[in-house]
């Protein structure tokens, strides 16, 4: 799908031709006093991302802003596109990997000396759809279990892996699950996906820890959680012994690494012990 150029204010980037230009010029003229509203959505604040979710023309709508990250990651985006530009085509290389994920609408650039510093992505709300974290506080500890979400996200991964295609941080708020659905509905947050390439066990062990992390943070206890979505995810990848354990001892380092990291930085008190995931699946220690 073509997009067309646009100029609003000092932005300039592109428009799907869905959406009027006359729209974005009226709703993202300045894009940084959405976020100083007072009763403004905001969905994240820190970082060097924010997102907002807003309301305009009868719709939802959801924004995400780019900030600047030091004159380095500018310069070198001459070359290499902006985070934006990257997003959208990681955006639209997920589709052709048969990835459900929101295709940005509009992006829109804040330039200094020709180099790209900010970038702005406007989005359509998908109304009806929750994080895998909302949906465990909302339903509590056992009936999310009795759900069977954990066996079929570990399925569906394993789908997105046998497809040669990798998330980068699949986290459970970058999931999405209808309330009709069992399984992945859309992955969002691309920004570190990819093409697996040559370091396909490192990237396969990066989406695993990622989601383990979340599960062990989060959840009241880790078995049978942990059991269902490995073994669904193992099983469907069809995986020999030595593979499986190869793997599992890769997920398990980063993940001993992460809980570590996340310790220091949020007071997590979580650990791993060295050997667990081998002998939840039956491989021993």
């Amino acid at each position: 799908m073509r997009m067309t150029p646009v100029r609003v204010g000092r932005l300039r980037g592109l428009v799907s031709p869905e959406l009027n230009p006359a729209f974005i010029q009226n709703l993202l003229k300045d894009p940084d006093d959405l976020f100083l509203k007072p009763d403004a959505g905001i969905l994240k604040q820190s970082g060097n991302t924010r997102t907002l979710r807003l309301s305009a023309e009868g719709k939802e709508w959801f924004l995400k802003h780019y900030r600047f990250r030091g004159w380095l990651h500018s310069f070198m985006g001459l070359f290499r596109g902006s985070r934006g530009r990257k997003a959208m085509a990681k955006a639209r290389m997920a589709v052709q990997y048969g990835i459900p994920t929101p295709q940005p609408l509009s992006l829109l650039e804040r330039e200094k000396y020709f180099m790209p510093v900010e970038s702005f992505l406007l989005y359509a709300f998908h109304t009806g759809l929750e994080t895998l974290t909302q949906i465990y506080f909302r339903l509590g500890h056992e009936s999310f279990l009795r759900q069977g979400l954990l066996a079929q996200i570990g399925k569906d991964l394993a789908g997105i892996h046998a497809k040669g295609f990798y998330h980068g941080d699949f986290k459970w708020s970058n999931i999405l699950i209808s309330q009709e659905s069992k399984g992945i509905q859309m992955l969002v947050d691309l920004d570190g996906a990819g093409r697996m390439g040559f370091m396909k066990d490192g990237r396969m062990a990066m989406d695993l820890c990622r989601f383990l992390v979340d599960l062990l943070e989060m959840m009241e206890s880790r078995s049978p959680g942990m059991e269902e979505f490995l073994k669904s995810y193992l099983d469907a990848r069809h995986t020999s012994s030595p593979d499986s354990i190869r793997l599992l001892s890769l997920v398990e380092k980063q993940v001993i690494r992460k809980l570590k990291e996340h310790a220091k930085a949020r007071g997590h008190a979580v650990a791993l012990k060295r050997g667990e995931f081998l002998g939840l699946m039956g491989y021993g220690a």
